[in-house]
């Protein structure tokens, strides 16, 4: 049977029935007391009035014996005045003393709610007897020494009547006395006899109630436990010191207990070591795979540093090819209008004007190729950034589960916890290094996909210029009639020259921008490199600090 009282609620009821059980004793106890004592206080009351009443009829015996004593004293020894004066004193005060004694005992008589006749009878015969031996003490003749043998035989025996209901009475009283005693003391017996068998009664049903709580109690508690206190305590030190290879022995049908659920918490702790442990290998491998990565990352960035000043001095030497193609082209148009006395001059200067435009045509094709080769590193350089970006998503969400496997865990998976949430920082450090290098990369591609356009674009429109000054050494032996169409030429040229003065600009200011690219390339990548390295050290530390545990 299941219950949602605590233990200490428990507790609290068992010592609540043991606290009830004994105030009920000392109710039971009291209350029995109280109506014993008030029964008792009547009885004794009962009882004092029937000991005075008694002792008031025993006063009255004892007085009328003294009464006849006095009169047969008076009788024998009365011829004296002297004593026949003081005996008949003393019979007329024990006979006052007897009449004060019955009063006495009819008062009492009728406070005890007894009948009285029987005083009243008593009282009858004493004033009978007393009048007639006060009758016969008046005729005592103190002259006559018979005199108290006539007397005597003249009232022998009457006082056979008064002393035997007096006797009668004082046995009666002594009976009824008797009988009250006995039976205040039976009342007593029983009253004691029942207190003891209500106390037994209840300290019987306390006693067993307290077993039954106290087997209730620890069926409770062991079913809550699942075993001994001291064998679950030693489970859980074993499980404290990382010892998860402790079998623990469980009932059948137990899977609600704690030990019970220590051996499910064991089960999955050793499941989250584990893991722990695996993905802690893995990130060790890919932290050094990264690390490698970065490195050829750097190198590639190096090599395209190179690539860029390569260019860089190529459009240089371009654009010096450049202007002095201008400069030649003013000159010849300033000559033109001599062009028929410097011929010989002027094929001279043309020839050297069609090597100039040769060299620029074959400094755009080199250029143009160094571009390509810059764009092929770039694309290289993105897909290794990808291969980082997966490593870090990958480590960010080992480091999740692990942070959630430790806060499964508790206290124990708190330094668990530390650790990867260091894991998962440096993981979002790594994504955000990567997406930032990726942007680079991409913005490299793009300016170096404008820079081949305008490479090609110039090699394209280097072509007409060869041409052309092809057809203008084939028309310097025709100079003198041509003169008009070199002029034309000319100007062709130099805004052909403008033209191509302004696109090596263009891509003297992108080869700038792809070497600062490149720096910042370089930067990021050592960044990645370093956060690899950490990202190591910290797998190795986790690795450290799983290996305390017995799986």
């Amino acid at each position: 049977m299941r219950t949602n009282l605590t233990t200490a609620n428990r507790l609290w009821l068992f010592a609540i029935i043991a606290i009830l059980g004994a105030a009920s004793i000392g109710v039971n106890g009291v209350l029995t007391i109280s109506s014993s004592s008030k029964t008792t206080h009547n009885n004794l009351e009962t009882i004092q009035l029937k000991s005075k009443n008694l002792l008031a009829i025993e006063n009255a015996k004892m007085n009328l014996l003294l009464q006849v004593k006095a009169f047969k004293d008076a009788l024998i020894r009365g011829n004296d005045p002297q004593n026949y004066t003081k005996y008949n004193a003393e019979f007329k005060q024990h006979r006052e003393a007897v009449h004060e004694d019955l009063v006495e005992a009819k008062a009492l008589m009728k406070e005890l709610n007894i009948g009285s006749e029987k005083i009243d009878e008593l009282a009858l015969l004493h004033n009978q007897l007393s009048d007639r031996y006060q009758s016969a003490l008046d005729k005592f003749d103190t002259k006559d020494s018979n005199s108290g043998q006539k007397i005597d035989l003249m009232v022998k025996g009457i006082d056979r009547p008064a002393l035997a209901a007096m006797d009668t009475l004082v046995e009666t009283s002594e009976k009824e006395y008797g009988t009250l005693i006995t039976e205040q003391i039976s009342f007593l017996d029983e009253t004691s006899q029942s207190a003891l068998s209500q106390s037994l009664a209840i300290c019987f049903t306390i006693v067993l109630l307290i077993i039954v709580m106290a087997l209730w109690i620890n069926r409770n508690v062991m079913s809550q436990l699942g075993g001994d206190p001291a064998y679950a305590a030693g489970i859980v030190k074993s499980i404290s010191e990382g010892n998860l290879t402790t079998a623990i022995t469980l009932k059948s049908d137990d899977k609600t207990s704690l030990l019970a659920q220590m051996h499910t918490m064991q089960i999955a702790l050793r499941g989250v070591i584990e893991q722990i442990r695996d993905a802690s290998h893995s990130l060790v491998s890919s932290s050094q795979q990264l690390a490698a990565s970065s490195h050829q990352v750097a190198v590639s960035s190096t090599l395209q540093s190179d690539t860029s000043a390569t260019i860089a001095a190529s459009v240089e030497e371009l654009t010096y090819g450049i202007s002095q193609v201008s400069g030649s082209a003013d000159e010849a148009h300033q000559l033109s209008s001599n062009a028929r006395d410097a011929s010989s001059s002027g094929a001279i200067q043309m020839q050297k004007n069609i090597t100039d435009i040769k060299n620029i045509a074959q400094s755009i094709q080199e250029a143009t190729q160094s571009m390509h080769k810059l764009g092929s590193q770039s694309e290289k350089i993105y897909s290794v950034i990808g291969v980082i970006q997966e490593i870090a998503d990958q480590t960010n969400l080992l480091a999740l589960n692990a942070a959630i496997e430790a806060a499964r865990a508790g206290e124990t998976g708190r330094g668990f916890a530390v650790v990867a949430d260091e894991v998962r920082t440096l993981a979002e450090k790594t994504g955000k290094s990567t997406a930032e290098i990726s942007d680079t990369i991409n913005m490299i591609q793009r300016d170096t996909k404008i820079a081949i356009g305008v490479m090609e674009n110039s090699a394209s429109q280097m072509q007409p210029v060869i041409d052309g000054v092809d057809a203008t050494g084939m028309a310097m032996r025709e100079i003198e009639d041509g003169t008009r169409q070199v002029l034309d030429s000319l100007d062709q040229i130099t805004m052909i020259l403008a033209e191509q003065s302004k696109a090596s600009n263009e891509v003297a200011q992108s080869v700038e921008e792809s070497a600062q690219l490149n720096k910042s390339n370089s930067e990021a990548v050592n960044e990645v490199s370093t956060a690899a390295h950490h990202l190591k050290d910290i797998a190795q530390s986790l690795i450290i600090s799983v290996q305390r545990f017995s799986i």
